[in-house]
């Protein structure tokens, strides 16, 4: 989960949803939802299965979503003095915000990137190629990260 988004959306630390008087949930992949006590943690902060249907369930009741587009694999090619911000591929959330009249609000937040040191992983590599192996198979990413110290 990125900083950024758990800080805005999930704890309100900015006042976000005072001041804006939206219900948001933030979605997430199916495997958080697989640890206990995580599940039931998470589940307390409004998250939400980041499926389609479970999706399309909240917009139908009228409810917003913060969606982190890029994912799993975004989080892999999140290095130092980069902002790599996976969209091509990834189009379903327009059609279904467009499905059930919901507007898009663009979110981007600021220095995500600076707060880890990843471990280098270029495509290609034999540590990218194991963690998209992972990936595909469990459909949540391992970047291999440690915090800055100072």
């Amino acid at each position: 989960m990125s900083v950024g988004t758990w800080l805005t959306f999930a704890t309100d630390a900015n006042r976000f949803q005072e001041m804006t008087n939206l219900e948001i949930s933030l979605a997430t992949v199916n495997f958080n939802f697989l640890i206990p006590f995580w599940s039931s943690f998470i589940q307390s902060f409004g998250f939400v299965d980041a499926s389609r249907p479970s999706l399309a369930n909240v917009l139908s009741n009228g409810r917003s979503l913060a969606l982190v587009v890029g994912g799993a694999r975004e989080s892999l090619d999140a290095h130092h003095g980069t902002c790599n911000i996976l969209l091509e591929k990834r189009k379903g959330f327009v059609k279904l915000a467009l499905q059930h009249g919901a507007s898009i609000v663009p979110v981007l937040s600021f220095g995500e990137n600076e707060l880890y040191w990843q471990m280098e992983n270029p495509p290609g590599s034999t540590l990218r190629n194991i963690q998209d192996k992972l990936l595909s198979l469990l459909k949540w990413a391992t970047p291999i990260f440690n915090g800055i110290w100072f």
